[in-house]
């Protein structure tokens, strides 16, 4: 039991936090696995966000682009802060802007081969080290993934 729970429980003891140990764990989780990927990033050169942006261009199959809009929709982010890190990334090289083939008024992002290299290494590296984290779990997963799908379809319908 987290100290959040703990500290609740004894001041509201009526309250029944069973949901809020879900969150609470899953944020914990998230923050965590987070902070054992960051050592990856620094010695790789790239920060946690700009990995994010190239797994999703990466993602998307030849010819690897998105619009900045579909990307800061993906991310969570605002456009000013996409377009930030979009202009830091095109500087180191992973990435550029270019018209969009059907409409002169918008842009697509598109990985360049120092972007799929940089996204390809930092795969090759990541994924084995989650699994090998992950592995107490790995018979649950089909459990886990039912779970986390009913929550986000709950979530869809939420605004």
């Amino acid at each position: 039991m987290t100290t959040l729970i703990r500290d609740w429980a004894a001041e509201r003891p009526e309250l029944d936090t069973w949901a809020y140990r879900f969150f609470a764990s899953a944020v914990e989780l998230e923050r965590r696995l987070s902070l054992v990927l960051e050592p990856t990033f620094d010695q790789l050169g790239i920060r946690g966000g700009d990995y994010e942006t190239l797994g999703h261009l990466r993602r998307a199959g030849k010819p690897y682009e998105r619009t900045p809009t579909e990307l800061s929709h993906l991310m969570f982010l605002t456009t000013g802060a996409m377009t930030r890190r979009l202009d830091r990334m095109e500087r180191d090289g992973y990435l550029t802007r270019e018209p969009h083939g059907s409409d002169r008024r918008s842009v697509v992002v598109r990985l360049t081969p120092r972007g799929i290299t940089m996204t390809d290494r930092v795969v090759d590296q990541i994924v084995p080290l989650l699994a090998e984290l992950l592995e107490p779990v790995r018979g649950r997963l089909d459990d886990f993934e039912t779970t986390a799908g009913m929550i986000l379809e709950r979530l869809d319908h939420i605004d």
